[in-house]
């Protein structure tokens, strides 16, 4: 394996460009139908791991020194007179540095650098570090200054080089979600409008055509799974709505909390009913209780221009096992289009916050579920599920804990 100057040899910023460079071609090639039924946070996931770079980590508390050898050097008169005849024998140390990334990385000369690194061997994932005796006998003291030197080097130059990944890699983080937002945007317009020309949709023979494959790295990003049927534009749950139903919701829990006496003895039933009422003075009376929706009916449903704008499942909290039981009940009264729900959850007990732990938890621990949403606070917290059968759509969950006075005889098991 020949030598080389570690850290010395074309700019780092020019690699980092091209990968940047590869993720935005992924972008632009990616096929419309695929980005458009993907959720879009794992569109973005992928396209940065096709840009991103692993760093290089160096193992140097597992520096481990080989066997002395002799080798053959050839003389260079230029470099050193004092050496006769063509050739000469020494006796070579070396040690071995076993490090974690791309060898690649090791050969390019970072920005800020001043100088390349010592020249080494790289084998696999193990950078040599070599001294010979050319100049008669080491001790084993100047030999360790020798090697310690030259890792505190090659540590210093892996630094930047580093934080020069480091920083490359928040810049896709910081530039993806845009960018792949626009990309949607574009290819929804270009749908809509084709939806709008009225024409039938000639059919290729050839589905997966316009779909270039992409070369991964050793541990590649994977394409988010998505729907095999091409993407048609279809309405979505108005989110003000959504978020409006949700801060009507947080303004009754504060009153019930204010007036025990209106909760002190209700069911389910009457609980719900009593949201219920409060939601139809906002929602014109289109807010329903006990509604059929897909396989049963949803506890509050809210339809608003004959589209569900919330819908959501009310149950007092009788331990995980219940209300992992809710969460799959939700799930079952959900169609295609309903993209927005909420569990609401009714307790009686003072430990609110032992208890909203335990609903976090069966919720994160769900197999349907796919990451945390944007609130998570005392009012509510949100998560992205997927329904059954279809990771490729996503659902967000609304979960709000509602406090409530203990009855006087309390049923057994809602602790």
């Amino acid at each position: 394996m020949p030598e080389i100057f570690l850290f010395a040899g074309t700019r780092l910023r020019d690699y980092l460009a091209e990968k940047r460079a590869k993720a935005q071609r992924t972008l632009m090639i990616y096929d419309a139908d695929l980005l458009l039924t993907s959720p879009e946070d794992d569109v973005v996931r992928f396209m940065v791991e096709v840009g991103a770079v692993e760093e290089v980590e160096l193992h140097r508390g597992q520096v481990k020194q080989r066997r002395a050898e002799e080798v053959v050097k050839e003389n260079d008169p230029a470099q050193d007179y004092r050496f006769k005849g063509s050739r000469r024998r020494v006796t070579r140390k070396s040690v071995v540095v076993p490090f974690k990334g791309d060898p690649t990385l090791l050969k390019l000369r970072p920005s800020g650098s001043t100088m390349g690194g010592p020249q080494v061997r790289i084998v696999g994932y193990d950078i040599i570090l070599s001294s010979d005796n050319d100049y008669g006998p080491k001790t084993p003291q100047a030999l360790r200054q020798h090697f310690e030197q030259d890792l505190d080097l090659i540590e210093q130059l892996l630094d930047l080089a580093n934080a020069e990944i480091r920083a490359h890699n928040e810049r896709l983080k910081a530039e993806y979600p845009e960018k792949v937002a626009a990309r949607k945007a574009h290819h929804l317009k270009v749908k809509e409008m084709e939806a709008e020309l009225g024409y039938p949709m000639w059919s290729e023979d050839d589905t997966g055509a316009h779909i270039v494959p992409i070369t991964r790295r050793k541990i590649g990003p994977t394409r988010p799974a998505a729907s095999n049927q091409p993407f048609a534009p279809e309405w979505t749950l108005a989110d003000e709505q959504y978020e409006q139903a949700l801060a009507l919701l947080a303004n009754y829990r504060n009153g019930f909390e204010r007036n025990p006496s209106l909760t002190a003895d209700a069911g389910e039933d009457q609980l719900r009913d009593l949201l219920l009422f409060n939601l139809n003075g906002h929602f014109h009376g289109q807010a329903v209780g006990e509604a059929f929706n897909r396989n049963g009916k949803t506890d509050i449903l809210i339809r608003v221009d004959n589209r569900n704008v919330f819908i959501a499942e009310c149950k007092i909290w009788d331990g995980p096992s219940k209300f992992r039981e809710a969460i799959d009940q939700l799930l079952s009264y959900l169609v295609w289009r309903d993209t927005k729900a909420a569990l609401l959850i009714f307790v009686r007990s003072s430990d609110l916050t032992g208890i909203t732990a335990k609903a976090i938890e069966a919720i994160t621990s769900h197999p349907n579920f796919k990451t945390l949403g944007p609130h998570a606070d005392d009012d509510r917290h949100d998560f992205v599920l997927h329904p059954h059968g279809d990771p490729s759509r996503e659902i967000k969950v609304a979960l709000m804990l509602f406090q409530i006075p203990a009855k006087v005889d309390p049923s057994p098991g809602q602790q």
